[in-house]
């Protein structure tokens, strides 16, 4: 969706989402964060299957609205879009409530919790009588009436024009889930040897990336990024043997290209999944 005209528009890079969050999103593998530009509001839509390292990646990017950049503000975390909740995914948020605890209390004055009913709303109900937060946080079943009870039903349109930017996000193009999929099995692949495979030209791989507003660096980044962080959490490989699975040639060059990305080390990660 175009951010011209809009209520929010995608963040260009981490650091400019650093610099100038409000009024933004940023859009992981399967959610995405955002700040309303009046700094009174903020969230997360998740949608899909999130696994373990997704609520990983998740927690670096969120962890910006726990930062004295806002003032204390109501929040969202609209799963409504979810079609399961694994266990090491809900243990993952778990650990997540009970690190930043503190945190939250200080800059989130409510969160409401918005779901799609069935299991996945049963799962978000049991999550908060099991783990209950250190602020003031109820269940919804749609979002009006979660922006009722924080207060903030005047960004219902804000809302609504996040649910679009997903429902274009999740209308994949065929040549970027074509990539994604050469990637995963080939992420040492020149555009070349891309573009080959795709049967097309360099010259028109190059082409429809960028209608797509994307390169074919960035995509073969983020595949890196998907595929480590699935190994650093789901293998027993040497961060060495990882970095050279996903196709890079150190782990020197792994933890460059998480950070690169806003992410903790690869080290980093790997010791919180042994503890």
């Amino acid at each position: 969706m175009s951010a011209k005209g809009g209520l929010v528009r995608p963040a260009e890079s981490f650091d400019a989402l650093l610099r100038d969050p409000c009024g933004r999103y940023w859009m992981g593998g399967c959610w995405l964060i955002f700040f309303a530009s009046h700094g009174r509001f903020s969230g997360t839509l998740v949608w899909g299957d999130p696994d373990e390292s997704v609520v990983e990646q998740w927690s670096v990017w969120t962890r910006l609205r726990l930062s004295s950049r806002f003032e204390p503000h109501s929040s969202i975390f609209d799963v409504s879009r979810v079609d399961r909740i694994g266990v090491p995914a809900f243990s993952a948020l778990a650990r997540y409530q009970s690190e930043h605890a503190e945190n939250l209390a200080k800059y989130v004055t409510r969160l409401a919790v918005v779901h799609g009913g069935g299991l996945t709303g049963a799962t978000a109900a049991g999550f908060l009588t099991v783990w209950p937060m250190s602020i003031p946080t109820r269940a919804f079943g749609d979002v009006a009436a979660a922006l009722e009870w924080l207060e903030r039903a005047e960004d219902a349109a804000l809302m609504t024009e996040l649910h679009r930017v997903l429902d274009g996000a999740n209308a994949r193009p065929a040549i970027l889930r074509d990539l994604e999929i050469f990637l995963e099995l080939h992420p040492n692949a020149t555009p070349q040897l891309a573009a080959h495979a795709l049967g097309i030209s360099p010259r028109s791989l190059q082409r429809r990336l960028s209608e797509q507003g994307t390169t074919f660096r960035r995509v073969l980044d983020a595949t890196r990024v998907r595929l480590a962080q699935g190994l650093l959490m789901d293998s027993d490989a040497s961060i060495t043997q990882i970095a050279l699975q996903v196709g890079l040639t150190s782990p020197q060059h792994l933890s460059t290209l998480f950070r690169k990305n806003g992410l903790d080390t690869p080290r980093a990660i790997r010791a919180r999944r042994k503890s």
